[in-house]
């Protein structure tokens, strides 16, 4: 019915490319991945267990820099004597 031939998927991806960017492709690609596993795994009844890790990490920034301001505003400390704090333990 349909004959997909290498010329036409590179085709397609080129124009991927050049809509999303460099920067945005893999995402789409990750995330449309964990969509059909997602998807996949609600048809056969599966629970899903693969948390997100980025998710994760922006929720564990968010956390850091809401010690930092928290510090900052309890000891009425500048913002670049915290950064200092920082470099010196990541240091030791």
């Amino acid at each position: 019915m349909f004959d997909i031939s290498p010329i036409q998927i590179m085709l397609v991806l080129a124009l991927a490319l050049i809509v999303f960017g460099p920067r945005r492709l893999p995402e789409l690609g990750r995330n449309l991945g964990k969509g059909l596993r997602d998807f996949k795994g609600g048809l056969a009844g599966e629970p899903v267990h693969d948390p997100d890790p980025t998710a994760a990490r922006v929720a564990h920034d968010q956390d850091d820099d809401a010690q930092d301001l928290r510090r900052i505003i309890t000891d009425g400390a500048t913002p670049e004597a915290v950064r200092h704090e920082d470099a010196a333990s990541r240091a030791a």
